[in-house]
C-alpha cells in the first residue's frame, strides 16, 4: 500500500510542476519528484526507474547552469 502511495504522491507532485510559469520552480518540484521515483524505485528493486530519475537529477542543475544564473532568468 505504501509503496503505490509512493508512486502517486510522486506522479502528482511532478506533475503539478507543469501549474508554475518560473522554469526555476519547475525545475524544483520536478527534482523533488525525481527524488520521489528514486526512493519508489528503491523500495520496488527497479534499476531502470532509479537510474532513469538519478540521469533526471543531475540534468536539473545543469539547466540552472545553461540559463546563466541559479533562478533560471537567464535567456
Amino acid at each position: 500500500m505504501w509503496l503505490n502511495v509512493i508512486g502517486w504522491t510522486a506522479t502528482a507532485v511532478f506533475s503539478t510542476s507543469y501549474f508554475f510559469k518560473e522554469a526555476a520552480t519547475l525545475r524544483k518540484i520536478q527534482a523533488a519528484a525525481a527524488t520521489l521515483w528514486v526512493f519508489y524505485g528503491v523500495a520496488i528493486h527497479s534499476a531502470p526507474v532509479v537510474a532513469a530519475n538519478l540521469l533526471e537529477q543531475e540534468q536539473i542543475p545543469t539547466s540552472f547552469q545553461r540559463n546563466g544564473t541559479e533562478g533560471g532568468q537567464g535567456h
